[in-house]
């Protein structure tokens, strides 16, 4: 299980909040277009927000390199509207 919290006040070029929801949704969009993005969500059970600010990524089998594949330089994970 993974939680992630955003910063408080994090706003987009127009103003308005980023939520845990921009968040999960974005990473869902990601991880489709990902090999190893879609590799992590096969090995998870669910990714879901737990608040305006938090949400987590739960597996449901082991999978190790989950910061290494969020942070990849190549097509990072990006929070978009």
């Amino acid at each position: 299980l993974w939680s992630f919290t955003l910063r408080q006040g994090m706003k987009f070029h127009d103003g308005s909040p980023i939520t845990a929801a921009d968040a999960v949704a974005s990473l869902k969009r990601w991880s489709a277009r990902r090999v190893d993005g879609t590799a992590m969500m096969a090995s998870a059970e669910s990714l879901t927000t737990t608040g305006e600010l938090t949400f987590e990524l739960k597996f449901r089998t082991p999978f190790g390199p989950v910061l290494e594949t969020l942070a990849n330089p190549v097509l990072p994970t990006f929070v978009s509207p």
